[in-house]
């Protein structure tokens, strides 16, 4: 159905003047046509008539501009309208999912469980056991399953898996990649999941959360606890090479290098265009670590009429290694020498100890200026700084606490020290398994001082190689 629009009182206006002024117009023109009759002649009438076909084909030309533009201006019309139905489309889309992402998050947050659910530990031989309280449970589930399970933790206790999991809250976190959108899945303590990798672990709970709103907010809130805030400057050691620094860096240095530096509006010179091509990239392999520069003889071409020769065979570079060559050798971390040809034939080759010089001070001055130069603008000193506090600057080592392990089955006249505990429970996490522990047997009268510590080093830090597996 076509779309109906009112025409304004103004609108009226204008189009009956406009029919009034084509009315005298044209009144007027048969009127001065009429009384020139008697002078016009039959040739005259012929150029009029030409004259009216082109004037006719003028108003036709413009005619179709005309309605052009407006099917061109009604096009455009409809284009926006439906941009703005996509948009409103799109945005009931998004909000019908983000209800649906905090509905889930919900439920999950509600932690009810299903009419039939069954704990998995309900006829498992390791649960057979009873605690007190949970955090005693939780010591348990380490024990004898080397990780924190809420099943089981609830089966020995006897609190539901809701209460557990508030109870340990701040002792305990919940692992974005593994909890299978499980309200009692993925848990691990403390020490475990604020270690490793504090940055990638913040980026994933970070994602969890804005997909599942809430569920992860106590992660973000612990990890951004623990974060170190960024490195000094001074901490950091970098050169020619180091794999975190990013390789379009390494093409702003062959830039500066020949004098081509970027302006301080952060663009660059005209005489860098030729540069900045795609083929000239610097390319860095993270897999292998190799770096490679493309097109080393690029300021040697003779279409630069040998305006860097000076920068490539002399300051950076020298005649047996051009400054490219040199720096892409630095980059991999090679060994520079430079070898004559004694016998082609054999394939001999004799050290050239004065050019290998010359290519040894070219490294020491290509390194230093590169450590002077990577520091000096603000946005590349930034981009260093964040490249290198991502990489290395928030990984955290685990600390093993074992004070918690008992030893059931052992000599009570032995007392374990902190670090043996602490390995012992390393060990035990690391397998996710439950160690049976070797009974120690000796008499203290019969040995020394120094044997019963030898004895003690040398059977308490090793567990007994036959251990009970889990599931």
């Amino acid at each position: 159905m076509a779309d109906v629009r009112i025409i304004t009182e103004t609108e009226k206006e204008d189009v009956a003047e406009v029919a009034k002024r084509k009315k005298d117009l044209l009144y007027s023109f048969y009127g001065n046509l009429k009384d020139g009759g008697e002078i016009l002649t039959s040739q005259d009438i012929d150029i009029a008539i030409e004259s009216l076909k082109l004037a006719k084909l003028d108003i036709k030309v413009r005619e179709d501009r005309k309605r052009e533009e407006r099917e061109a201006e009604l096009l455009k019309q409809k284009l926006a309208e439906e941009e703005e139905r996509r948009r409103k489309a799109e945005e009931r889309a998004r909000k019908r999912a983000q209800r649906a992402r905090e509905k889930k998050a919900e439920e999950i947050s509600a932690m009810e469980l299903p009419l039939d659910f069954v704990n998995s530990f309900v006829d498992d031989e390791r649960a057979h056991i009873h605690c007190d309280n949970i955090d005693e449970g939780l010591l348990y589930s380490l024990d004898a399953l080397g990780l924190v399970d809420i099943e089981f933790i609830s089966s020995i206790t006897g609190e539901d898996m809701k209460t557990v999991i508030k109870t340990l809250k701040g002792t305990i976190y919940q692992n974005p990649l593994l909890w299978d959108e499980c309200f009692y899945k993925g848990w691990e303590t403390a020490d475990a999941y604020l270690s490793g990798n504090l940055m990638h672990k913040l980026s994933l709970a970070q994602e969890a959360n804005e997909e599942y709103p809430g569920i992860f907010a106590d992660n973000i809130k612990a990890l951004k606890e623990v974060i170190d805030p960024d490195i000094n400057v001074k901490d950091i050691y970098v050169t020619i090479g180091s794999p975190w620094v990013p390789a379009d860096i390494i093409d702003d240095f062959i830039l500066h290098l020949v004098k081509l530096d970027k302006k301080k509006d952060g663009t660059y010179p005209e005489n860098a265009e030729p540069f900045l091509i795609a083929d000239y990239a610097v390319r860095h392999d993270e897999l292998t670590g190799l770096w490679e520069i493309p097109k080393k003889n690029r300021f040697a071409l003779s279409e630069h009429h040998g305006k860097y020769e000076r920068y490539n065979f002399e300051i950076w570079g020298t005649e047996r290694m051009h400054m490219l060559n040199l720096l892409e050798n630095i980059l991999n971390m090679k060994t520079l020498a430079i070898f004559d040809t004694i016998d082609p034939a054999k394939k001999t080759k004799k050290l050239n100890q004065s050019e290998t010089v010359k290519v040894l001070e070219k490294q020491d001055a290509l390194i230093a200026e590169f450590q002077q130069w990577v520091w000096k603008n603000k946005e590349r000193k930034s981009r260093i700084q964040g490249a290198y506090q991502r990489r290395y600057g928030n990984i955290k080592k685990r600390v093993f606490d074992g004070s918690f392990l008992e030893f059931p089955d052992m000599n009570p006249e032995i007392q374990l020290r902190k670090h043996q505990e602490d390995h012992l429970y390393s060990q035990h996490a690391s397998c996710t398994r439950r160690w049976r522990w070797k009974n120690l047997h000796y008499d203290s009268g019969r040995y020394g001082a120094s044997q019963t510590r030898k004895i003690q080093e040398e059977y308490v830090c090793y567990p007994k190689q036959h251990y009970a597996p889990v599931g």
